[in-house]
């Protein structure tokens, strides 16, 4: 989907446990040189659209990360096939992984309610859904709720990444082990 994509490459900003690499992640390295007052950082990424929205009950218990470098909402994918199905998103042809939505769906699509911690994160349909132009003109929709395999034994996790990320403002406090959610103040200019 993104093999066009133009990037430089991965600014890690989490604990050096998590990292790939055994270098010093440029935040630690900020804060051993004594550059930011606290182990905080906070992220927002601009981009809030809202519609109408009806409630769907589904509930599972789990652990989530919160994930900076993905573009999508990654689940088990049992659940998220139930889930896709359940917001009336179909398989792709040849990709049945990856699921589709009509243009004229978007505007009727539910809100999605997570609830970390106790306190109810909301994502609107067109938060969770991914435009792609088309070649032809016609744009793609795909859902961005993707299904993630693990091992028989593993604990189910949710990854919430960049669609999730872009509806709220989050702040990593390194220090004290915790992550928060704010609804951002929107710009004026």
């Amino acid at each position: 989907m993104f093999d066009d994509a133009m990037n430089d490459g991965i600014l890690g900003l989490g604990f050096s446990s998590l990292a790939t690499v055994e270098e010093l992640s440029v935040f630690n390295n900020m804060m051993s040189q004594g550059l930011l007052p606290a182990p905080v950082f906070s992220l927002y990424l601009n981009r809030v659209q809202f519609s109408n929205g009806v409630r769907i009950a589904y509930q599972y218990g789990c652990q989530a990360v919160i994930d900076t470098t993905s573009s999508f909402i990654y689940g088990p994918s049992r659940q998220i096939d139930i889930l896709n199905k359940m917001l009336g998103a179909k398989p792709q042809e040849g990709d049945p992984k990856v699921y589709t939505f009509k243009r004229n769906q978007l505007d009727d699509l539910p809100d999605l309610e997570f609830t970390v911690n106790g306190q109810k994160l909301s994502l609107k349909g067109k938060d969770y859904v991914v435009k792609i132009p088309g070649e032809q003109g016609e744009d793609l929709y795909y859902s961005g709720l993707m299904g993630n395999e693990r091992r028989k034994g593993e604990t189910p996790f949710w990854f919430l990444g960049l669609n999730f990320l872009r509806t709220y403002y989050t702040q990593f406090d390194k220090g004290n082990h915790r992550i928060g959610f704010a609804k951002p103040i929107p710009f004026r200019n």
